[in-house]
């Protein structure tokens, strides 16, 4: 049977993971991740509206030929090139943040169709210091760190010698980008706040601050 790759577990490749006819084809997929992430709802994950198990799919659900045919498969790897004369593309493992497991792999996948839907990388928009300071909201284990961070400050804030000035610091969440996703958590953290933290955290539940920032710009063509 053809083979068709598919690069990326987005929304595009997943549906069309989804709808193709394995009868017909061999589909392997490629990615850094082996679920789809419903991220409109990615926010109510970082203050436990919804568990994050709720919002990530798994591949095999998506599209079970890739655990269960034997000419497709799901390859945990990034595409690091494409070689359209020899319908090849170069794939390396993905092994961050794991230790003790198989050091990067390199490796080459053959195709007779080739589907990116890789996405994007998240733009700092050229603003010094957000990749080593400040955490992104797109994927799931993003979710996971603002949940920790979020939980942890409030309990260190609670420990007996920590000052005024400190618990401000650690309790005031800054939110860049006042898109769907940055109004979308900063409700989601507005409700935990008055509902959860008022009631759990009422020592320092005055000390708690959310600020939304955003710039817009309007070009005017005369």
């Amino acid at each position: 049977k053809p083979r068709v790759v598919v690069l990326g577990t987005g929304w595009a490749g997943s549906r069309l993971m989804k709808d193709l006819d394995t009868t017909g084809y061999d589909v392997v997929c490629v990615s850094p991740r082996n679920h789809m992430v419903f991220t409109p709802l990615l926010a109510s994950t970082c203050v436990g509206t919804l568990e994050f198990r709720s919002v990530a799919e798994p591949l095999a659900r998506i599209q079970p030929a890739v655990s269960r045919s034997p000419g497709s498969y799901f390859l945990l790897a990034r595409c690091t090139a494409v070689d359209p004369d020899a319908h090849t593309i170069d794939c390396e493992t993905v092994t961050e943040g794991e230790k003790d497991t198989l050091k990067p792999w390199k490796f080459k996948v053959s195709y007779d169709k080739l589907v990116f839907g890789c996405g994007a990388e998240a733009s700092t928009f050229g603003i010094r210091g957000v990749t080593e300071h400040a955490t992104f909201l797109r994927e799931v284990h993003d979710a996971q760190e603002i949940r920790r961070k979020l939980l942890l400050n409030l309990m260190l804030s609670d420990v007996p010698g920590i000052s005024e000035g400190e618990k401000r610091r650690l309790l005031h969440c800054v939110v860049v980008g006042g898109g769907p996703t940055g109004v979308e958590f900063s409700g989601e953290l507005s409700d935990f706040i008055i509902r959860d933290v008022k009631e759990r955290y009422s020592h320092v539940k005055d000390y708690v601050h959310v600020t939304l920032i955003e710039v817009f710009v309007v070009d005017f063509l005369i």
